[in-house]
């Protein structure tokens, strides 16, 4: 009887054991796949911008948030990433829909910016800075720069100016950008009181 009472003493003994080395080893376990794969990537990710990147259209929704009410305030947004299994574009409606009411869709312009001059990767699909789409087969690294004015000011250049080209050379120079006819967006236009944001992609 005693020795029956050993016996399983024993065997509950060692299967306590067992169990908490079989947990210890699955904690372990989770603690390094944490490690390779949330913990190295970020600590060896070297331009790539802020980890985890936001989604495009979440950051063009964000930079027009942060400065639909802030005339002539030049907004650089996190980076970003555009690629075939990510999101591939972004679009006016969107943005315009995520502001929580600050802007309208005809208030919105998006230019492919730094990459206008690369049709084969940033195709112009709309002609009126409705949308920027990126074709290419691997992930794109970008960034967002945006600013905010009254249509008419932009159209005229500011104050003092004869254009658009002028207008960002005084409030926003990163908006100066070879390639880029901002007369193509609807809401840059001579008369116009409304706000107008524009938003063009830069490499980082």
């Amino acid at each position: 009887m005693l020795g029956n009472i050993f016996i399983c003493l024993s065997e509950y003994y060692y299967c306590g054991l067992l169990q908490k080395k079989l947990l210890f080893a699955a904690i372990g376990m989770i603690a390094l796949l944490i490690i390779l794969f949330v913990v190295m990537p970020a600590l060896l990710c070297i331009d790539c911008g802020d980890f985890p990147p936001m989604q495009p259209t979440m950051e063009a929704q964000t930079a027009i948030k942060s400065i639909a009410s802030k005339p002539a305030t030049p907004y650089t947004s996190r980076n970003t990433v555009f690629g075939p299994n990510i999101e591939s574009s972004i679009n006016t409606r969107s943005i315009a829909e995520g502001s929580g009411g600050l802007v309208s869709l005809d208030m919105v312009c998006v230019s492919a910016g730094d990459f206008a001059n690369d049709p084969v990767n940033w195709p112009d699909t709309s002609g009126n800075m409705s949308v920027v789409k990126y074709s290419g087969s691997s992930a794109k690294t970008v960034s967002f720069e945006a600013i905010c004015d009254k249509g008419d000011f932009i159209f005229k250049g500011g104050a003092n100016g004869s254009g658009p080209d002028d207008y960002f050379a005084t409030y926003d120079p990163r908006l100066q950008i070879p390639g880029v006819d901002w007369k193509k967006c609807p809401c840059i236009a001579s008369g116009s009181l409304e706000i107008c944001c524009v938003i063009a992609l830069k490499k980082v």
